[in-house]
């Protein structure tokens, strides 16, 4: 809903329809506008206070959960960043920085004090995005695109690991 709303008013505001264009425009985009693309990456990406979504998706088969978190889903929010680079100010640049060392932070204890092998798998790719969001925070689109590249091929082997686990143990981790 929140990317709704900011593609909306960036269009009824800016005149402009494509990302591209609205990069064009500048940091000249009205800070509603960039917080609901930081709303909407952050729900994307599983951030801080976002994270529920993707605990209860951990719920599918691990093939399903690994084409989730490796490729596709989560990853979306930090591309919408990455893409939108150029308009954010810089406090909420700062902002996306805060919420990702939160993210980075506390999905990665959870992580640490979790049994379910599928449940941490699920907060530390939370964590690895948050560690994205930290480098977007840190003015390096690049790095973070980089990071999550990286990330899709770890977690991929992550999850091939943990469908071996289960099925040599012929029950569900």
């Amino acid at each position: 809903m929140a990317l709704f709303i900011a593609l909306i008013c960036s269009f009824t505001d800016a005149g402009v329809s494509d990302f591209n264009a609205l990069v064009a425009c500048g940091s000249g985009t009205p800070v509603p506008v960039q917080l609901c693309f930081v709303i909407a990456a952050c729900s994307k990406s599983a951030q801080f206070g976002f994270t529920g979504w993707l605990l209860s998706a951990m719920e599918g088969p691990t093939p399903v959960s690994a084409l989730m978190h490796a490729a596709t889903l989560v990853t979306a929010g930090v591309v919408l960043l990455i893409k939108l680079n150029g308009i954010f100010s810089d406090w909420v640049v700062v902002l996306i920085f805060i919420v990702g060392s939160f993210t980075a932070i506390f999905s990665g204890i959870g992580a640490c004090t979790e049994r379910d092998l599928k449940q941490i798998v699920a907060l530390s790719t939370a964590s690895q995005m948050g560690v994205a969001f930290i480098f977007i925070g840190l003015c390096d689109a690049q790095l973070a695109f980089i990071h999550i590249a990286a990330h899709a091929v770890f977690k991929s082997l992550l999850f091939w690991g943990v469908g071996l686990l289960n099925h040599a143990g012929q029950h569900q981790y």
